[in-house]
């Protein structure tokens, strides 16, 4: 769980290093923009998250379906149009680069079964389903996107465990601080703590010695 949990923050950092993903019309750049660990294939869950990060998966959902849950029913049939164009066995440990290019390879395919989005009015402001087709490559690759988001990972946990010594040294402070009660400092003169009861009961005793011989 943790380690899925850690791969999938990582992605989401590279995303964000990465940007703005690229359309289906550009199939190299959006099969290596998704390709995060840089192994020249796509397993079927990362193609799945892919095509949603870059296709506005609301256009899939039946009509009439409430706008709060378009983008959860499209993502449903999205899963199976994927499930129709993988091939499972030839692909099972993920669609290589060669077969996802090419005018019969996955990307077409997809593209074949995907809605064409509609074209943005001029003056509008394109969307992630509605970008020019000639989209420019990323800023950065993924090898530096990855370093860069390990170095973000590496300098937040310093930063934790540098506020967890803060605290622990602030808890500590307060014990070595406040003063014992035996080390309480006696006051200059003074006899010991119950030596006045000790000194009235000696006077009192001679009293009555004194009392008895005369």
């Amino acid at each position: 769980m943790l380690a899925w949990l850690s791969g999938h923050l990582l992605e989401l950092k590279v995303q964000g290093q990465l940007g703005q993903p690229p359309r289906l019309d550009c199939p190299e750049t959006w099969f290596r923009h998704f390709d995060f660990q840089n192994s020249g294939r796509l397993t079927k869950s990362e193609l799945l998250r892919g095509v949603v990060k870059a296709f506005d998966c609301s256009q899939l959902a039946a009509p009439g379906t409430p706008s709060r849950r378009a983008r959860s029913a499209g993502v449903l049939k999205l899963r199976d149009l994927v499930e129709a164009v993988w091939d499972e066995e030839r692909w099972a440990s993920g669609v290589p680069l060669e077969d996802f290019l090419g005018s019969s390879g996955l990307a077409e395919r997809l593209r074949a079964a995907l809605p064409q989005p509609p074209q943005p009015q001029p003056g509008q402001a394109s969307g992630p389903a509605s970008r020019s087709a000639d989209t420019k490559p990323p800023t950065v690759s993924v090898e530096e996107a990855l370093r860069l988001a390990r170095a973000s990972d590496f300098k937040t946990v310093q930063e934790d465990e540098a506020r967890a010594k803060v605290r622990a040294e602030k808890q500590r402070q307060p014990l070595t601080q406040s003063p014992s009660r035996d080390a309480e400092p006696r006051r200059p003169g003074g006899p010991p703590q119950g030596g006045a009861q000790v000194l009235l009961a000696s006077l009192l005793e001679a009293a009555r010695e004194e009392g008895r011989l005369g």
